[in-house]
């Protein structure tokens, strides 16, 4: 069921984007391969002469329709990636050439009934025009079960299957040529011994009985031999049931990990990619980050990092606490954390959006830029580009570092500012701004201050601090 979801899902992916279609070429080098004697190999190609406009390919995978991905490659991979320990060799190119093919090939020396069934290849690239292209094609394989005339066909025709099989289990297969080419010597060496007889005057009764025990053990070590090749070919089988054993325990990883594979492919990047009815709604991001977003304000796509509501989660924390993040979103209130910010804002730029309520009025200020310099830079802030229906309190703090009241980087050299205004901020001297600071206090200089709005002794009531990748 999980697979048939992913290529449902898969399928309207397609359809969204596939525009101007080349050729997928997806085969195999027999559709109905013997079990265990012949080997399987699928092809699945995209020939650049089939494009009708020049096309990158991006991604590349083969699934079967119950156990789900065998292997797939990446542009940013040049080899295959496999978890079917069962497959002989799994190998592909994503070519950046336009007269190049891209490919991935996966092989089976020893194929088994369980390979049978509908094989699915995908291939996504981007077209000069830069439009999505996605092509699909299926394969159906039936895998034929060996049977007793099979191994003696093999047996009798090793110049056209034993080589194959015997790279699997030398050590354990009968050499049957070596036996058959016994027996004929033996047989020739027999009938040369009787025709002395038969040509010798001076042959005697004993000489004759002589040769029949020479047949006799020379027919005894013939049915030794046979025996032990049966011997061997109990131990064969035994070897075939734990490779099947290991398979299955493969199949069962791969189906396990399908799961990951599929949850991968639909988390967001960032907030710009979450569309939802909820105007706030809690998300986990590619990079395994959870975050709150805002989906309508001023079209959506801002992650939340710091939120105050209510009160019921103190702000007066320590260096470790802000870096790392503290909070709860069940509650409403929390702080995303500064290295969080960093990394967010270190690979893509961003605007930053400041909602604040006080006295039933709402104010808004945005910064057209936005980020926060790295631990070792005590997360120094960097904003500009000013606007909003209130005055600017916050460029004051611009490149002022981060201080809690257990590290102290503002520039009141007496004084520790996070200690006498009881929060954490990029404090200058002190501040203009002190959005963490004591809910609800009308002490001055303590509470959720902007100075414009609330002057030092009102706090604000509704505070979100909001950045969105541009």
């Amino acid at each position: 069921m999980k697979t048939l979801l992913f290529c449902v899902a898969f399928s309207l992916y397609s359809l969204q984007f596939a525009i101007t279609i080349p050729q997928l070429d997806f085969n195999a080098n027999s559709v109905a391969p013997k079990e265990l004697l012949q080997t399987l190999t699928l092809n699945c190609s995209v020939s650049s002469s089939n494009t009708s406009q020049s096309s990158h390919v991006h991604f590349m995978y083969i699934l079967h329709e119950t156990t789900g991905v065998l292997a797939s490659i990446y542009k940013t991979q040049y080899n295959a990636v496999t978890q079917d320990k069962g497959l002989t060799s799994a190998h592909g190119t994503l070519s950046s050439q336009e007269t190049e093919d891209s490919y991935l090939q996966l092989t089976w020396a020893s194929p088994n009934v369980s390979q049978s069934g509908k094989y699915f290849c995908g291939a996504h690239g981007v077209n000069r025009s830069g439009a999505e292209e996605t092509i699909n094609a299926t394969i159906t394989i039936n895998v034929e079960k060996i049977t007793w005339e099979d191994l003696v066909h093999s047996f009798l025709n090793l110049h056209k299957d034993v080589n194959e099989v015997r790279q699997i289990h030398t050590s354990h297969k009968p050499d049957v040529i070596v036996l058959k080419e016994y027996i004929e010597d033996s047989m020739v060496t027999i009938h040369k011994k009787i025709n002395e007889v038969k040509e010798s005057q001076e042959t005697t009764k004993q000489d004759i009985t002589r040769i029949k025990e020479d047949l006799n053990i020379t027919i005894a070590s013939i049915h030794r031999q046979i025996n032990e090749g049966e011997e061997r070919q109990g131990i064969i089988q035994q070897d075939i049931m734990r490779s099947n054993a290991i398979l299955n325990r493969t199949l069962t990883s791969i189906q396990t990990n399908l799961d990951e594979v599929i949850t991968n492919m639909t988390q967001p990047e960032t907030c710009n990619d979450v569309n939802s009815s909820e105007d706030r709604v809690v998300v986990t991001l590619k990079s395994g980050l959870k975050v709150m977003c805002d989906t309508k304000t001023d079209g959506g796509g801002w992650i939340i990092f710091q939120r105050r509501i209510n009160g019921k989660v103190d702000f007066y924390r320590g260096w470790k606490e802000y870096r790392d993040g503290f909070g709860d979103y069940n509650i409403g209130e929390f702080y995303l954390g500064n290295e969080n910010i960093y990394k967010l804002t270190s690979r893509r730029q961003h605007e930053l959006r400041l909602d604040l309520e006080f006295q039933y009025k709402n104010y808004n200020a945005k910064y057209a830029l936005f980020k926060l310099l790295g631990e070792n830079d005590k997360y120094k802030l960097k904003i500009e580009g000013f606007s909003g229906n209130l005055d600017d309190s916050l460029s004051y703090h611009n490149n002022q570092p981060f201080t809690t009241f257990d590290k102290d980087n503002d520039k009141w050299m007496n004084k520790n500012c996070a200690v006498e205004c009881l929060g954490g901020w990029w404090y200058n001297e002190c501040h203009y701004s002190n959005l963490n600071g004591k809910w609800g206090s009308n002490q001055s200089h303590q509470g959720i201050n902007w100075y414009s709005v609330t002057k030092f002794t009102a706090s604000a009531s509704f505070v979100e601090m909001k950045m969105r990748g541009l």
